[in-house]
């Protein structure tokens, strides 16, 4: 199974926490589960992680995407993961590029979260910084593919309120 991290890469987007529930997942069920990590690395944290890359094969970082290509490059994936360990996370412009790709999200239980994402239709979350939760969230989507499937037609539905024509008249019912 391929997943995918689309995000800059820091420690605070929770880079770490998908690396260490792919690598248990693959040990402890002798799963072949892949990671895939696409985004912009800053220069104090490079090397500690391709450090961290180059000793497990099932992980690998894939460089940055051009943003008009995104979509294209997600819609290959079986799940991303957004392990943000940002509570006040706003409304992430990866998470809109899954929806539109048809690709249900394994993600942290941050603030905004339920204006973006709707559990069981376009995403699977777990408890904010709890890795044994997310590590149990990851294995449920391994164990239940079928469920993860259906919910990409849902992905596509609900990205269609994040085009600017719906989302201006959403805004606009708000505030009469």
């Amino acid at each position: 199974l391929k997943f995918v991290y689309f995000s800059r890469v820091i420690k605070e987007k929770g880079i770490l926490d998908a690396i260490s529930v792919i690598v248990k997942l693959n040990l402890e069920h002798k799963s072949n589960a892949t990671l895939d990590i696409y985004g912009p690395i800053p220069d104090d944290f490079n090397k500690l992680f391709h450090k961290i890359v180059n000793n497990h094969s099932e992980i690998r970082y894939k460089g940055i995407v051009d943003p008009l290509e995104s979509i294209a490059v997600l819609k290959n994936y079986f799940m991303m993961l957004f392990p943000t360990r940002y509570y006040t996370e706003g409304v992430p412009g990866t998470i809109i590029d899954s929806l539109a790709a048809g690709l249900p999200v394994i993600t942290s239980d941050w603030e905004s979260k339920s204006d973006v994402l709707k559990e069981r239709e376009t995403c699977l979350t777990y408890d904010f910084k709890d890795n044994e939760d997310f590590y149990r969230v990851l294995h449920f989507a391994v164990q239940n593919q079928a469920l993860i499937n259906r919910m990409r037609s849902k992905c596509v539905k609900e990205s269609s309120k994040f085009l600017p024509e719906n989302a201006f008249a959403l805004l606009l019912n708000e505030l009469s």
